[in-house]
């Protein structure tokens, strides 16, 4: 390692009490998402956490500042153990040349502001002369859909791509320098956990150039291997970019971890010679009390989440459908209620993609909220519903947050999906998410029962899935791969002791 001069170490923006002794070795962790974001991208090392400490690991955790975070949910910073110190790093400003070529780009707008737009297939009058609605920009786009863009919009994608590459690549040069000022004696390995996969992955891996600590590259999701990305950079120069940086991380990864068998196995299949070095670690469900169940005898089916550019509602609103007209319920006996960042899907309201599909007075949204008051939802509900995702090698996390709770559990999943795998023998409706008419099958079938009496049991009512038995896995790992303490001599060891952290503080 490098020596540090610790006078100029950084402060934490939320650090947990000191235990007395303190831990005698750390895990500097970089991860984008960490609490006080509300994401549950940041529920992985939040409940990791506290496994971590059982086993004597204090942890320095580098994340998003908390002035960028979107939602904060303070609520998450208090479930933290003991000696847990948090840093933030400011989003990336935008470069000097996108400002220009935005202020260019607005210039050239008010010259033509008095033109008329050209027509087009979306903007051409219809037959009763009235203009044509226009169809909204898909918010997503595979990899084959990325090549039937024309020279304009794939010029326009490559440009943001570029942009968002460099202002991730920005984040990783700020968070390896921040790690550089707080790196010490007891910190014996760094751990990367995306995605954002560039900005934490280029930062874990300079982190380790730079001071020898054995990197752990930890994918939430796939990088690379991605089937879908939002249309603003869905260009063949993103998924190149990616792999390229993913290469280099993979190539310096002491350990590479994937949260299913399906992803380890894609990754090991990409780089057979890195194979050994790649583990499964789950995410897993938790121990954490459940709020008590608090349902009127209406049948309620929830989604507590983000709809993401993969997961489209309309086949289970079609579904829906179909059980409220051939039950004959009314809005009093039957409910769909949504929680999170669910307001559109694809450019379009989910409220009128339920009117679309007739069941407008059924749907309830609710914006973004604390988990608590997700898991009230969820205690509430008769059902609890997983939407579909394009990758077959990804686990939706709520998945194991939903397996603890008392409900029929409804997983719109393809057959051979990590999802379909998991729930194998579950009590757990698993359905083809194309398939509307399986849909409406499983759900009348529940609601049905719900009608005569019968209580729906949780689907890991035996505790399978629990999240200790997932970080074990991995903090056994970590004794084998970490750096040995360093010797009194060490370079590192003669520039001092490790200050004792400050005092618990909020912010």
């Amino acid at each position: 390692m490098t020596a540090v001069d610790h006078r100029d170490a950084p402060a934490p923006f939320h650090a947990t009490p000191v235990s007395d002794p303190p831990p005698t070795r750390r895990i500097l962790l970089v991860s984008y998402i960490f609490p006080p974001n509300n994401s549950v991208g940041g529920l992985r090392w939040q409940k990791m956490s506290r496994f971590a400490a059982e086993r004597g690991w204090g942890l320095d955790v580098i994340c998003l500042a908390p002035e960028d975070v979107p939602v904060a949910d303070p609520d998450r910073l208090r479930d933290l153990p003991p000696d847990v110190r948090v840093f933030g790093v400011r989003e990336s400003a935008q470069p000097a040349f996108v400002r220009l070529a935005h202020a260019a780009w607005r210039a050239v707008r008010r010259v033509g502001r008095g033109a008329a737009p050209p027509a087009s297939a979306s903007n051409a009058p219809n037959a009763t002369g009235a203009p044509r609605p226009s169809a909204p920009r898909p918010a997503s786009l595979t990899r084959e859909e990325i090549h039937d863009a024309g020279p304009v919009q794939q010029a326009r994608r490559t440009y943001i791509s570029y942009v968002n590459l460099a202002m991730m690549e920005g984040w990783a040069r700020r968070a390896a320098a921040l790690a550089a000022r707080l790196v010490d004696p007891s910190h014996r390995v760094v751990i990367s956990s995306g995605p954002p996969h560039l900005a934490v992955h280029d930062a874990g891996r300079e982190i380790s150039a730079r001071t020898g600590l054995p990197f752990v590259m930890d994918m939430r999701d796939p990088w690379s291997l991605v089937k879908r990305v939002t249309e603003y950079f869905a260009t063949p120069y993103y998924f190149r970019a990616s792999a390229g940086h993913e290469r280099r991380a993979v190539d310096a990864a002491a350990l590479v971890v994937a949260n299913t068998e399906a992803a380890t196995a894609a990754l090991r299949g990409l780089y057979p010679a890195r194979a050994e070095r790649m583990i499964t670690v789950m995410n897993g469900s938790d121990e954490e009390p459940l709020p008590p169940a608090t349902r009127d005898g209406r049948f309620v089916m929830a989604y507590a989440g983000n709809i993401y550019w993969d997961r489209d509602p309309r086949p289970l609103f079609r579904a829906v459908a179909r059980v409220v007209r051939d039950l004959a319920l009314t809005p009093a006996q039957f409910g769909v209620h949504f929680m999170g960042f669910v307001g559109e899907y694809d450019g379009v309201t989910l409220e009128q993609i339920a009117a679309e599909e007739g069941i407008g007075g059924y749907v309830r949204l609710t914006p973004p909220s604390p988990r608590a008051d997700a898991l009230r939802l969820l205690a509430s509900a008769s059902m609890l519903v997983s939407l579909p995702q394009d990758s077959v090698l990804a686990l939706p996390s709520k998945i194991f947050e939903y397996s603890r709770f008392d409900a029929w559990l409804l997983a719109l999943a393809e057959a051979e999906s990590a999802t379909a795998t998991l729930l194998h023998g579950t009590s757990a409706d698993v359905v083809d998410p194309a398939d509307v008419e399986a849909i409406a099958d499983a759900v009348r079938r529940r609601c049905l029962e719900h009608a005569a009496g019968v209580a729906p049991r949780a689907v890991d009512a035996e505790g399978r899935f629990g999240r200790a038995r997932q970080a074990a896995i991995l903090l056994d790992r970590l004794d084998e791969i970490i750096a040995p303490a360093p010797a009194a001599g060490h370079a590192l060891a003669r520039a001092g002791t490790r200050p004792r952290p400050p005092a618990h503080r909020t912010g």
